[in-house]
């Protein structure tokens, strides 16, 4: 059965690792269901124990609702009973409410509001459009700012007087505006990194209880290492981690084109054997020298990509474990 947590609850459990899992569609662009769920189970047996339905990586915005809804159903019959499942809901602001809603009806356990349509918009519309997601449904929600969507300080103070706002997540990566959020909200909400596994360490340095993480698609390990290294106050072990298992040199691959972190986690997936599958326009597949490039960087990781064993490299689990 899946985990069913009031918002106070889904405060502790976001406090890991959350994993961004992929939506694999097949050659003919559909949802690949299967694949999906053997993707779950890969997370869930390697350690994460929450994990995004719908997010970023997994191409939300590509989806229809149908497909969303779809997606929640599958995780929640699927491994709901063995990790927390938020859900991703965005476009307007009549959809995401509604989302959220099949969300709580599909036995997720909160919900991560994504910016509208019109990221733009001013500071007051932002309010009304993540208080109506928010009054959409009893579940714990949380936004996630990313892209043209910057919420300021008062704009997050007046949300976390919601009463299910339970979190909020920086996906823009700017660590003086994320010390201004925290400065203003102070314990009212949790502070969550996603700006990437890359940046995971200054801002678990800097606040953040938890990060999401696309890496645990194919590396299911290495996110975990990192967070129990900072977790335990060992920066520079973590770092190790992150250098050694070439999150940096993947990471620069992913920012050479908009949409590529998504398009290069797929394909990292194929490489080591996973269902990634392809993209949906308006992301484009990697060209045959990217694909070269990226499996000489995963040859060099040396993944064992067996569920149930977290961190290949036995030098990068020393690292994590002492």
């Amino acid at each position: 059965m899946p985990i069913m947590v009031e918002p106070g609850a889904l405060r502790e459990l976001l406090q890991t690792v959350i994993g961004f899992p992929v939506t694999p569609f097949d050659e003919a662009g559909e949802v690949d269901l299967e694949a999906f769920k053997q993707n779950l189970s890969y997370m869930v047996d390697g350690g994460i124990n929450a994990m995004v339905i719908a997010g970023g990586t997994g191409e939300l915005y590509s989806l229809t609702e149908d497909e969303c809804r779809t997606l929640y159903a599958a995780a929640s019959a699927h491994v709901g009973g063995r990790a927390t499942l938020i859900a991703g809901v965005g476009f307007g602001t009549r959809t995401a409410g509604a989302l959220a809603q099949s969300a709580e009806a599909l036995g997720l356990s909160g919900v991560m509001i994504f910016p509208p349509y019109y990221g733009a918009a001013d500071q007051g519309g932002l309010y009304g459009y993540y208080r109506h997601v928010a009054e959409s449904t009893a579940l714990g929600v949380f936004p996630y700012a990313r892209d043209q969507t910057i919420l300021s300080p008062s704009l997050l103070l007046r949300l976390a007087g919601l009463p299910n706002m339970v979190a909020y997540k920086d996906g823009r990566g700017d660590l003086r505006h994320w010390n201004d959020m925290r400065a203003a909200i102070g314990d009212r909400l949790i502070c969550l990194s996603g700006a990437g596994d890359d940046l995971a360490i200054p801002f678990l340095a800097s606040g953040a209880v938890g990060f999401t993480s696309s890496v645990a698609n194919y590396d299911v390990g290495t996110p975990l290492a990192i967070f129990e290294a900072c977790r335990a106050g060992h920066y520079d072990r973590a770092f190790e981690i992150v250098r050694r298992r070439q999150v940096l040199s993947i990471y620069s691959m992913r920012q050479r084109k908009r949409g590529h972190e998504v398009t290069v986690t797929k394909k990292a997936m194929d490489l080591l054997g996973r269902r990634g599958g392809s993209v949906r326009p308006p992301l484009v597949p990697l060209q045959y020298e990217e694909t070269e490039e990226l499996a000489r960087l995963l040859q060099c990781l040396r993944v064992n990509n067996e569920p149930g064993v977290p961190l290949a490299d036995p030098d990068g689990a020393a690292e994590a474990k002492t």
